[in-house]
Parts: structure tokens; sequence; C-alpha cells
């Protein structure tokens, strides 16, 4: 501490302002950064939930209609699996259809529907 012996009082107070200011910033940011991770996760997530809620409604409107008759199952399965084929959200992200079995019935990229179960390129 012998340099602060040379330090005027004025900058020893000046010096002690801008740690005291420091620390605040840096205790203000340690509480508020997760806050802000944890809001954006939780808008991310309603934001997906939507997307997600609108594909299952595409689904549910042409599997009335098929109950109701006015398409066969086969036509409203190939409906609904066209219209979720096409559907993207949050810059290009998009849906794909698993059956119950979880074998894969319908993804955008059409080549990766006729590969196996677990393939992966190159082996």
């Amino acid at each position: 501490m012998k340099f602060l012996q040379n330090v005027k009082v004025f900058q020893k107070v000046l010096l002690l302002g801008v740690i005291i200011i420091a620390a605040f910033a840096v205790l203000l940011a340690a509480y508020i950064y997760p806050l802000f991770k944890q809001n954006l996760f939780n808008s991310k997530e309603a934001q997906t939930k939507n997307m997600v809620d609108s594909a299952v409604a595409v689904v549910e409107h042409y599997a009335e209609l098929e109950k109701s008759g006015a398409m066969t199952t086969e036509e409203a399965q190939s409906e609904a699996i066209n219209a979720v084929r096409y559907m993207r959200y949050d810059n290009g992200n998009y849906f794909w259809i698993n059956d119950i079995k979880l074998k894969l019935v319908m993804h955008p990229n059409v080549s990766i529907e006729d590969k196996p179960e677990w393939y992966e390129d190159g082996g």
C-alpha cells in the first residue's frame, strides 16, 4: 500500500468510488443475468409450445374431417402430413411426425424419411 501514500486524497476518494461502483455493477450483473436467462428460456419455451399447439391443431383438423366423412383416412393423413411438412418457425426450425412406435413418418427433408432408424452418415 506504499503507492497510496503518494496519491492525493481526492484521487483516493475517486478510486474508492470507482471500486464501489464496479463492485455494485458486478453484483447487479450477477443478479440480473440469471433472471434475464430464465426469462429468455421461458419466452422460447412458450413460443415453441404455441407452435407445437398449432401443428397439433392442423393434424386434429384433418382428423375431424376424416371422422365427419369429408375425407378418407388416407386422404386426411396425406393432407395433414403435407400441411405439417411445410410448417416452419423461428427462422427455419421445422416439425416432423413419428408414429406411436416412434417410426419416422414425415420429415421435411424427404431423403431422411427412407433411412433406417439409427442411420448415421458414413456408417
